[in-house]
């Protein structure tokens, strides 16, 4: 619950250049505001900066929020058993198949396919020089990093029978396929104009990093690389 009057020696965060200091309030300094001191070690440690009452006050009820959230995720990440199969969330019907893994702060779910309804730009695209460039959640799925996204966004912890309203294939998207990101192979042709590309990046990386005021150096440079190509 949030706390009803500012009193000395409250803590809170608040954003402070760049960073999220702590600040405890160190005394009053006119009807409703106090001025507060950063208490973390570090560049800012020790400035002080009036706080309106009702600022300080929202910030402690928001930090108090986020850690019952934070601590009813905990609980129920451990109430999951290993090897359980789950489905995220993401957006719309677009969902992450996920197993139930140990990790060293207890229990997380790790990436093992996309099902639903993915763009092509979150699996995969290749560029015009043919480099590839995979999405978010596919790379987590390679790289087999688990995540512990909020309770919330479970389809099994959110609709523990099952949603009414499913409307894709089967009753839910434990049901459907999970999908492919793999991009066919260039043509010659495609690999042709691909390599063209290669070379305008080589170029443009030539022209990005030149320093010198003299143009002559870079425009040679340039011209051995469009002529040898």
């Amino acid at each position: 619950m949030k706390p009803k009057t500012v009193k000395k020696g409250m803590r809170f965060r608040s954003v402070y250049a760049d960073s999220n200091p702590t600040w405890e309030v160190a005394y009053r300094a006119g009807p409703s505001v106090w001025a507060c001191r950063v208490i973390d070690e570090g560049d800012n440690w020790g400035q002080i900066k009036p706080f309106d009452a009702d600022d300080i006050l929202a910030a402690i009820g928001h930090r108090r929020i986020t850690n019952e959230l934070i601590h009813h995720t905990d609980a129920y990440y451990e109430s999951l058993k290993v090897g359980q199969v789950l489905h995220y969330e993401n957006f719309g019907d677009c969902w992450v198949r996920c197993e139930v893994v140990k990790v060293d702060n207890g229990q997380a779910l790790q990436p093992i396919a996309l099902v639903g309804f993915w763009p092509q730009h979150e699996l995969a695209n290749r560029s015009l020089d043919g480099s590839i460039y995979k999405g978010h959640y596919v790379q987590k799925i390679e790289k087999q990093e688990p995540f512990t996204p909020h309770e919330s966004n479970i389809y099994e912890k959110k609709f523990p029978n099952g949603d009414p309203r499913w409307s894709l294939q089967g009753s839910g998207p434990q049901d459907l396929q999970p999908l492919s990101w793999e991009l066919p192979e260039l043509t010659p042709a495609e690999q042709v104009r691909a390599e063209q590309w290669q070379r305008i990046n080589e170029i443009r990386q030539l022209i990005v990093g030149y320093k010198d005021a003299d143009p002559v150096a870079l425009l040679k440079a340039i011209q051995v690389r469009v002529q040898t190509y």
